[in-house]
């Protein structure tokens, strides 16, 4: 490999030199022999005081077209006048720029709720703040992406945002305080500049992300969209240690959603906890909420929420909609903490959620074809029921 050309081949003992962070960028890309770039080089401010949006964009924008890594070491970053943008594709054409990776510092000196911390002890974080929205979006389709070691702490109504997205790696990421989705997925139309390729999202893993949702009506950790043209969806995404705290004290009234699943089919979740800090009089906290009502009523199908914690009896699991020929969802290992049983297998009966009745359960209770976990307050037991056209099954829970 060439020597970089901001290196000098001519240094002298007991001298001293000035590095620069140009310097210190081609450093790291003659030892590790790949494109890094530093973003304060490019001009990000890590006080917060001045507006780095532009200036993380130049650092992406001067990788090559095969990607590499923009590093935004420790510090507030602001992103106000536009979103941080990964790949150029479209509705209609691909991206022509890949393998772009977004990695700080670190999130974990940074929690938007009350965690206690060693005193003294200041920890590394890059924060990503604004109202930016979304504050990093990735469009596809394109193959090979990524944000790591990071917050992303948005006032807009999205954190992170994607569109037709295969082969990302996310890992160590708090998202927090966007009203509508901390993280938001969706996909593309068949168009005539995809000729041949199916613009879905798939095949991207997620690793020890933290979700934190303010105090707004319907804010969500996780919201899917619902595909144009019914035609496309998100499948084959892997999530693991997922964490998604409600606010403290919710407002009457609210609503608050954990994982709204939309237009998508086996997706895969691993060790999902919910953290419940006061429920919202005459409101709700849905824990999973599969949405039937878009455009392919086949979708949600197969997805997999394997070793849950729902945090709480009154959280609740709610479908909507009728499913047309959708296939199996499952939740698998529910944790039995805070009143919630535990359940080897709850599978694709869209079940409801723990509701509580006073007396027999009757096959009106519950739609035909649909299944809920209700409990009887007479006598306190808990029962897992179907209704099998109108004959109603059911599996005693504790």
């Amino acid at each position: 490999m060439a020597t970089p050309p901001n290196l000098s081949t001519t240094h002298q003992d007991n001298v001293g030199e000035k590095i620069t962070a140009a310097m210190i960028n081609d450093i790291a890309t003659f030892v590790n022999g790949i494109n890094v770039l530093n973003a304060v080089a490019y001009g990000a401010d890590s006080t917060g005081v001045a507006d780095s949006s532009a200036a993380i964009q130049s650092a992406i924008n001067a990788l090559p077209t095969t990607g590499g890594i923009v590093y935004i070491p420790a510090g507030n970053y602001k992103i106000n006048s536009s979103s941080v943008n990964i790949g150029n594709g479209s509705s209609s054409a691909l991206s022509t720029r890949t393998g772009v990776m977004l990695v700080g510092a670190g999130p974990a000196g940074y929690y938007p709720i009350s965690i206690v911390q060693v005193p003294g002890v200041t920890i590394a974080t890059t924060r990503l703040f604004g109202s930016a929205n979304p504050l990093v979006q990735i469009n596809g389709p394109l193959n090979g992406w990524g944000v790591q070691n990071m917050v992303l702490d948005g006032t807009g109504s999205t954190g992170l945002a994607e569109y037709a997205t295969q082969g990302g790696d996310c890992r160590n990421l708090i998202v927090a305080n966007c009203t509508t989705a901390q993280l938001y997925f969706n996909n593309y139309a068949q168009a005539g500049g995809l000729s041949g390729v199916a613009p879905n999202r798939n095949g991207n893993h997620y690793t020890n992300m933290l979700l934190a949702l303010p105090d707004a009506n319907f804010a969500r950790g996780i919201l899917y969209g619902v595909s144009p043209a019914n035609t496309n969806d998100s499948w084959a995404n892997t999530y693991d240690n997922i964490s998604i705290f409600f606010p403290r004290n919710p407002t009457a009234g609210r609503t608050y959603e954990g994982i709204h699943f939309r237009d998508c089919d086996d997706e895969r979740y691993r060790d999902v906890q919910f953290s419940v800090n006061g429920m919202p009089a005459g409101g709700h906290i849905y824990g999973l909420r599969y949405d039937y009502t878009g455009v392919n009523a086949g979708w949600p199908a197969d997805c997999v929420v394997n070793n849950v914690d729902l945090g709480g009896s009154t959280i609740e699991i709610v479908n909507d909609g009728t499913p047309t020929n959708a296939s199996p969802n499952r939740v698998l290992n529910i944790s039995g903490n805070n009143g919630i049983p535990n359940n080897p297998l709850i599978a694709n009966l869209n079940w409801e959620g723990v509701r509580a009745k006073a007396g027999a359960v009757v096959a009106a209770d519950i739609p035909a074809g649909q299944a809920a976990v209700i409990r009887d307050t007479t006598n306190n037991t808990t029962k897992l029921y179907y209704n099998n056209a109108g004959t109603l099954i059911s599996v005693a829970l504790a």
